[in-house]
Order: C-alpha cells, then structure tokens, then sequence
C-alpha cells in the first residue's frame, strides 16, 4: 500500500511539472535535488537518495566504470552531452542508454515526489544547449517506469491484459484501482498513448462510473456519432480503457473479453 500511496504522489508530482512552462529550464529544491524540463519533457533528474545512479546502471549494462568516470569528466568540461557521446564511441546502445536513463530519472523522480523535506520547488529558467529528444522522457513514460519497479506484478498484469485485449496495434490503458488520493492509477499503457496528466485523470474519472452507470457490470461501451467509441472492463483490482476507432474494434474487444482469463494467463 505505501507504494501505491507515493505513486499517488508522483501522479500529484508529474502533473506540476506538465505545468510548468515549455521552455528550458529546472526545478529546483531547497532540500537537494532537481529535474531539468524542455519542452514539457525531462531531460535529467538527481535526487540525492536515489538508490541507483545512471553511473551504476551503465556498468550494469557493460560499461566500464573507469572509461565512464573519464569521459564524464571530458564531457563535464567540455560541454558535450554523456549519452550522446557513449553512443557515439560505441559504448553502449542507443536503447540501452535510454532504458538506463529512463530508470535512473523516473527513480529520481519518484524520489523527488515522495519526499516530505523537499518542499515545492523553484522553476529557474535557463538557455542552455537544447537537449536530444531521444533522450528525455513525457510524464508517462517516467509514470509507468516508475510503477514497472514499485507495483511490479499488477503493472506486468496490466501490460499482459492489454497486449491480449489489443494486439498489436490498438490504443488503451491499465489501471490499478484502490482506495487513495486518486482512485485509478494508471500503470501501463500501449499503441502510442501521448495523452496529458490532467487527460488521463480525467479518464480514471470516467471509467468506473461509465461501469457503475450501465449496472456495475465488468465491461461498458460508448459509441460516438461517428460510430468510434471507448470501451472499458475491469478485471479484478485492474480497470482498462481502449480506444475503438471503428465497430470492428469494439466487437474485437468483446469478442476477446468473452476468452480472455485462460489467454491471459499464457502470455503472461
């Protein structure tokens, strides 16, 4: 439960960093720490009570300690950026370099949400050298990092339902829902959701009462006039909602929530 409750705070956490403006700059924090935003995405976090650093997940993924400790020197003074560079040199992936920073900024964010002696922070503007878009993260890309290592086994659920209930190419979102500040938290997602903090409340909001409206049964469709529409079904402490473009991709949906605990189970 206490994970849940600081993923709440992270929810809380993300959705002040959305508003925040879209220019660069970082928000800092009178007890230590800080999160570098540029156009509404992170580029870099550090909390000091981070259990793991980025140095720490590079050698993780085979990059030596020694050659990381020079060249983040160069790079420190010669004002080049470090994963770029690691790239460049071949020392390590353009994905495994961005696996190893999404996780060591979602933790420091989290960090940075739950902790009591930060205090809000103070957004400082600055110009600094654009940052590689690649290599910065949205608010649910860190959201569901995050939930990846502290709910592990409902955000694994969570992405296994939604690979059964999709496939390969449709749009939706698992939801965990318990007691706390915000009812529904989102945990995993798939078909390129780019939705804001505020959009997605909004929808966690939505889905149990669009449930609870049509009997409080286990899966509820609503169609548009121009016959899309949203589906939503809950599956134990789970809740999920799928866009539906078209009809056939709500029938689809149904048809696989008739079948689905066996095949779930088995992708899993």
């Amino acid at each position: 439960m206490r994970s849940e409750e600081n993923l709440d705070r992270l929810v809380a956490f993300l959705t002040e960093l959305e508003g925040l403006p879209r220019e660069s700059g970082a928000y800092l924090f009178e007890g230590g720490g800080m999160v570098l935003v540029e156009d509404g995405r992170v580029c870099w976090a550090v909390a000091d009570d981070a259990e793991r650093t980025l140095t720490m997940l590079l050698v993780e993924r085979g990059v030596d300690g020694e050659t990381l400790r020079t060249l983040y020197r160069e790079c420190k003074e010669e004002g080049r950026p470090l994963g770029e560079t690691l790239v460049a040199r071949g020392l390590v992936s353009a994905d495994a370099f961005r696996t190893a920073l999404l996780e060591h900024t979602a933790e420091a964010v989290y960090r940075l949400a739950t902790s009591a002696r930060r205090g809000r922070g103070e957004w400082v503007p600055h110009k600094k050298k654009r940052y590689d878009a690649t290599f910065t993260f949205g608010p649910l890309d860190l959201l569901f990092c995050a939930g990846r290592r502290h709910v592990p086994e409902e955000a694994e659920e969570g992405w296994a339902t939604l690979r059964w209930y999709l496939g390969e190419e449709g749009m939706g979102i698992a939801f965990l829902s318990r007691r706390g500040a915000m009812p529904l938290l989102p945990l995993a997602a798939m078909g390129g959701v780019n939705l804001r903090m505020e959009d997605l409340v909004r929808i966690a909001a939505w889905a149990p009462r669009a449930l609870a409206e049509a009997g409080d049964v286990d899966l509820c469709m609503v169609y548009w006039a121009d016959r899309s529409g949203l589906a939503t079904w809950r599956r134990g402490r789970l809740l999920f909602v799928a866009d539906c473009p078209t009809p056939s991709a709500l029938a689809w949906i149904a048809g696989r929530h008739r079948r689905a605990d066996q095949a779930i189970a088995a992708v899993r």
